[in-house]
């Protein structure tokens, strides 16, 4: 009983929710990379030309700060734009839930099939004991 009390109480991290439902650490962290992952793909020119002029002034600091100040501003705008779109964020929980839905829907199943093989071991297990008799 004690198993099955502390199981139902932590279940939240085993069984993720289902569902359209987000877990506090889905929405703040997953979903976040997620968005700046994508931000960072949507903004990959301004990146390129802030990375082409980092390269172009060499290993002084100050000179690459100074010199590459408006395609970093650039850079930085873009991707604060995209991070604070609530239809980029919207378009990004519906991939993570999508590919959570994915996943769960696959770890059904080799459970599943995981149950089916043990019953098959079990039955030839005893299959074997009552062979040996």
């Amino acid at each position: 009983a004690e198993k099955e009390q502390a199981a139902e109480k932590h279940s939240h991290i085993f069984f993720p929710t289902k569902g359209r439902q987000l877990r506090k650490v889905e929405e703040n962290i997953i979903l976040t990379n997620l968005l700046r992952k994508m931000a960072f793909r949507i903004c990959d020119p301004e990146l390129q030309r802030y990375q082409e002029c980092v390269h172009a002034h060499g290993p002084l600091e100050g000179m690459r700060t100074w010199k590459c100040r408006s395609f970093r501003r650039k850079m930085n705008e873009c991707v604060a734009a995209v991070s604070d779109d609530p239809e980029m964020y919207e378009e990004c929980k519906e991939i993570y839930l999508r590919d959570r839905e994915n996943y769960q829907s696959v770890r059904q199943r080799e459970a599943k099939f995981d149950e089916i093989r043990v019953t098959e071991l079990r039955e030839k297990a005893g299959k074997a004991g009552d062979e040996s008799k």
